[in-house]
């Protein structure tokens, strides 16, 4: 019976201690849990801290940065229409426009026509193509040249031919290429389109990309391709008053040479001979000596003339330089002087007569006169 009590009793000792280390344990277990817990809802506070204020602080700097890029864009723009507004030399779409179709073409020419002051070259794909009654139109101090495609056997070609050649001021030439639509206008304004044709379903269809400008960079650059478009041509008179005056001079010219092959005196059929074989020469060494003279007369009149006179003396030279050897990029320069002397009704100043001086020696040389 000891023994069992006493066995009994180290079993409750032994449970109480297993009991209360148990607990101890468990406690401790829950005081580490806890302390876990804490470091780990702590570092994710901390993390959020982080985060947000760092996501937070980025997002408004790079929203405040790009405001302030929207403001300065803005003001950039304000600036720049203001300047635009206030600018005389600015681009606008009344300086460049475009040409799409066939009809605006006509248009833009048509118009074109009607406010030349001095000189005109039109380039056009057909004869039917150009308004012959807006030249008509015209005072018949204004220079008209024509390149286009003409065929005489054509009814309708032939009646605008007729009409062509009653005019003293106009002058035409076949041009068999038909890929160039243009006006040349006083060197103030140009437009140049260029065609092109395709078929579609079978049918043909004329396509066309143009450009019309009065900017002086863009007429240096466009008007030298019309000019070879002119000069390209070729100059024959196949039809009309022309035809029949070139017809009757040439049978006048003819009949001399009948009555005098019957004269026997060989010594004096010879110079005339001569003579006729110089004539083309003579001709063509009279061409420039007449835009000299003219040039010369201009230069030496400068001090007697009053600037409007001057103006309208250098514009005749324009006119008769052209007619003779075609455009030169010299002459866009001698009609903004024109133009410039035209409001001048008085005499020059000496300061005027020397750099009007100065600018027609360096014409000279450029115009090879």
């Amino acid at each position: 019976d000891g023994i069992s009590i006493k066995t009994g009793e180290e079993q409750e000792k032994t449970f109480s201690a297993l009991i209360e280390n148990f607990n101890k344990a468990a406690k401790l277990a829950e005081e580490k849990i806890d302390g876990l817990s804490g470091n780990i809802f702590e570092s994710f506070g901390n993390i959020k801290d982080i985060f947000s204020k760092g996501i937070v602080e980025t997002l408004d700097h790079t929203l405040s940065d790009i405001l302030s890029r929207l403001e300065l864009s803005e003001i950039t723009t304000t600036q720049f229409w203001e300047q635009s507004k206030r600018a005389k030399g600015a681009i606008s779409m009344q300086d460049i426009w475009f040409i799409r179709s066939p009809e605006a073409a006509k248009a833009h020419i048509s118009d074109e026509i009607s406010k030349t002051k001095m000189r005109v070259l039109i380039v056009a794909p057909d004869l039917l193509d150009i308004d012959i009654n807006a030249i008509k139109a015209r005072p018949s101090r204004i220079n008209f040249r024509i390149a286009t495609n003409i065929n005489p056997a054509i009814e309708a070609h032939e009646a605008v031919l007729q009409e062509l050649d009653e005019m003293d001021n106009v002058d035409y030439r076949n041009r068999t290429l038909q890929n160039l639509w243009g006006i040349n206008r006083d060197y103030e304004e140009v437009i140049l389109c260029v065609l092109s044709k395709t078929e579609f379903r079978g049918e043909s269809i004329t396509e066309i990309a143009g450009i019309g400008s009065i900017i002086e960079e863009h007429i240096k650059i466009f008007v030298p391709i019309l000019e070879d478009a002119w000069v390209g041509s070729t100059k024959k008179i196949m039809h009309g008053i022309k035809t029949s005056l070139s017809s009757a001079s040439s049978q006048k010219t003819d009949v001399p040479r009948k009555l005098e092959e019957p004269l026997a005196i060989s010594p004096e059929a010879q110079p005339p001979t001569k003579s006729e074989t110089f004539e083309p020469e003579i001709q063509d060494r009279e061409e420039p000596s007449v835009l000299l003279t003219q040039f010369d007369s201009i230069l030496n009149s400068i001090e007697k003339r009053k600037g409007i006179e001057l103006s309208a003396s250098l514009e005749r030279f324009q006119s008769e330089y052209v007619k003779q050897k075609g455009y030169n990029s010299v002459l866009k320069n001698i009609h903004n002087k024109s133009n410039d002397l035209k409001q001048k009704t008085e005499e020059l100043s000496p300061q005027d007569k020397e750099n009007l001086k100065i600018s027609m020696k360096f014409w000279k040389q450029k115009l090879d006169l």
